[in-house]
């Protein structure tokens, strides 16, 4: 008889195992649905670092770094745009000593570690105005988007028309 009561035991267990198992698992499939729009980053610190991004980006491009801006630059935004090492900065054109005032962030996250940010603000040459400060007279609306894998730390960079950043915007 005891036989019995521990083998039924043991079943029961067994059971209230794999439904335990089984609702984790469901539960965190669900947590790995990622984002399917664009929403707003409101945390400082990753509006910042992904701002950052863009400087990093543009500070190779002031020096004309061929080799560091090449590397940051997606391997997509590469090959759509034929860009190599002798054309680099014919087909990046961004004036003398550009600098980008960040105006809006949106984010989704693509996958386990990476995240897709695009970047919205405005590029101007970097002159002093007597005035205000810089000066905006040349100031031209610019969007990028990057990607970061927060496991390695690393990103890559793509300039775009902001097609995307417009439609997650009005998609809050």
């Amino acid at each position: 008889m005891s036989k019995k009561i521990n083998i039924t035991i043991y079943i029961f267990a067994a059971l209230v195992l794999l439904i335990s198992f089984c609702l984790y698992r469901d539960s965190h499939k669900k947590k790995l649905e990622y984002d399917k729009k664009p929403v707003i980053v409101k945390n400082f610190n990753d509006f910042y670092t992904i701002s950052n991004c863009v400087d990093k980006y543009l500070n190779y491009v002031k020096q004309k770094d061929v080799k560091g801006t090449l590397s940051l630059l997606t391997k997509n935004y590469l090959e759509e745009n034929r860009i190599n090492t002798t054309n680099v900065f014919e087909k990046i054109d961004l004036g003398n000593n550009p600098i980008f005032i960040p105006n809006k962030v949106l984010y989704k996250h693509i996958s386990k570690d990476e995240y897709k940010y695009y970047i919205y603000g405005l590029t101007t040459d970097f002159k002093l105005n007597s005035t205000t400060g810089y000066d905006f007279k040349n100031a031209k609306d610019t969007y990028y988007i990057i990607y970061l894998n927060e496991k390695l730390k690393v990103f890559s960079i793509e300039p775009y028309d902001g097609k995307e950043f417009t439609k997650g915007a009005n998609n809050k």
